[in-house]
């Protein structure tokens, strides 16, 4: 089994993925989860529980108000946390690079009727540039710019797949093309979370929104450093820290271990 499989995903995802990849045309009702009640493409939101399954993430996530935010989802692969967004957001804006998704999360905005949706084509970080994103059709959902993870995918799978895509940063984006400024930002980026941080130094600066992202890495001790070094910058910008799986703050005076989902929120 290829070490990025073994070491970022469970069972669970890896059954999910294939069996996913061969119901792509069937439109459903979601039946549980984040996307419950809404319908879509994609996956097997159709079985009680199949996607975003009660978890500590799924609870947290349901409890926060995005009623009358404009939200950007940084990362929307096919757009699950955009539907679940835009049940209540004023406008969800969300940033995708590769192709095929951008028009998956279209079709699902479309067959609930979600007019407050705008796909933003590019992948995030810290500068403009061309970035070459690396897919494993076997986890298509885990395609990846970061060098390292990059590196991993093209390493053990054959029939890994790059496409260059367009990459720019959040404070470029809203400087140039005028994009509404977030009240709440959310970032899954396999790797790249530290990048999208740094491109979006201005606007955390100005507006301090929510932030909630998931970490990653290539192994146990990448996705610590990379934790650590996420953390370390939304400190030093004073914001404060949750860790969503311990139910807990992070401070100073907590060791940073191995979170992978962290909500933050200024307090000022």
């Amino acid at each position: 089994m290829p070490e990025h499989f073994s070491q970022n995903f469970t069972w669970s995802h890896r059954v999910t993925s294939a069996v996913s990849r061969r119901l792509q045309g069937i439109v459903y009702t979601s039946k549980g989860g984040l996307t419950k009640g809404l319908r879509r493409k994609g996956g097997l939101g159709f079985l009680p529980g199949a996607a975003h399954p009660d978890t500590a993430e799924t609870r947290f996530l349901q409890g926060l108000d995005f009623s009358g935010k404009i939200v950007y989802d940084i990362g929307g692969f096919q757009g699950l946390m955009t539907l679940f967004f835009a049940k209540t957001a004023k406008r969800v804006i969300t940033f995708e690079p590769n192709p095929a998704n951008v028009v998956r999360i279209y079709e699902n905005a479309g067959l609930n009727g979600f007019k407050n949706v705008f796909v933003f084509v590019a992948a995030i970080g810290n500068r403009d540039g061309v970035l070459r994103l690396c897919v494993d059709p076997l986890m298509i959902g885990a395609a990846s710019g970061d060098p390292e993870i990059s590196e991993q995918i093209r390493a053990e799978v054959k029939d890994a797949i790059e496409l260059p895509v367009i990459l720019t940063s959040i404070d470029a984006g809203i400087a140039r093309f005028g994009l509404p400024q977030p009240e709440f930002v959310k970032i899954d980026i396999e790797g790249m979370e530290l990048d999208a941080l740094q491109g979006m130094t201005d606007l955390i600066a100005s507006r301090t929104p929510e932030l909630y992202l998931e970490l990653h890495g290539t192994v146990e001790e990448d996705k610590r450093a990379n934790a650590t070094d996420v953390i370390e910058f939304i400190r030093s910008r004073g914001y404060r820290i949750f860790d969503v799986e311990q139910n807990r703050d992070i401070t100073a005076n907590v060791p940073t271990g191995r979170e992978s989902h962290i909500y933050c929120r200024h307090p000022g």
